[in-house]
């Protein structure tokens, strides 16, 4: 279950909020009037998640140019498989 708590609360718990990004490995959800405004991340779940999109880019940007000329294609599964490699190899 996700952890919210109005941006308020971040001022007089921020130990807390720290010890729920960086030793559970999870998102603090930060509402602003009622309304999610922000989500606290630690380091490591931030750079994860920049690693997925860079692969995922480079995936679509490959499959888009493969579609553009004659070269062999692969198929989605060979392509999750490159994927999915990538983004192991980059948590590590």
């Amino acid at each position: 279950m996700p952890t919210i708590r109005p941006v308020s609360y971040l001022k007089d718990h921020f130990k807390e909020i720290f010890k729920i990004c960086n030793e559970k490995k999870e998102p603090v959800f930060l509402t602003h009037n009622g309304k999610e405004s922000f989500v606290l991340l630690s380091n490591e779940q931030y750079e994860s998640l920049v690693v997925e999109k860079e692969a995922k880019d480079e995936l679509y940007r490959l499959l888009e140019e493969s579609e553009k000329d004659d070269r062999p294609r692969i198929g989605m599964e060979e392509a999750m498989k490159v994927f999915d490699e990538a983004t192991n190899v980059a948590k590590l």
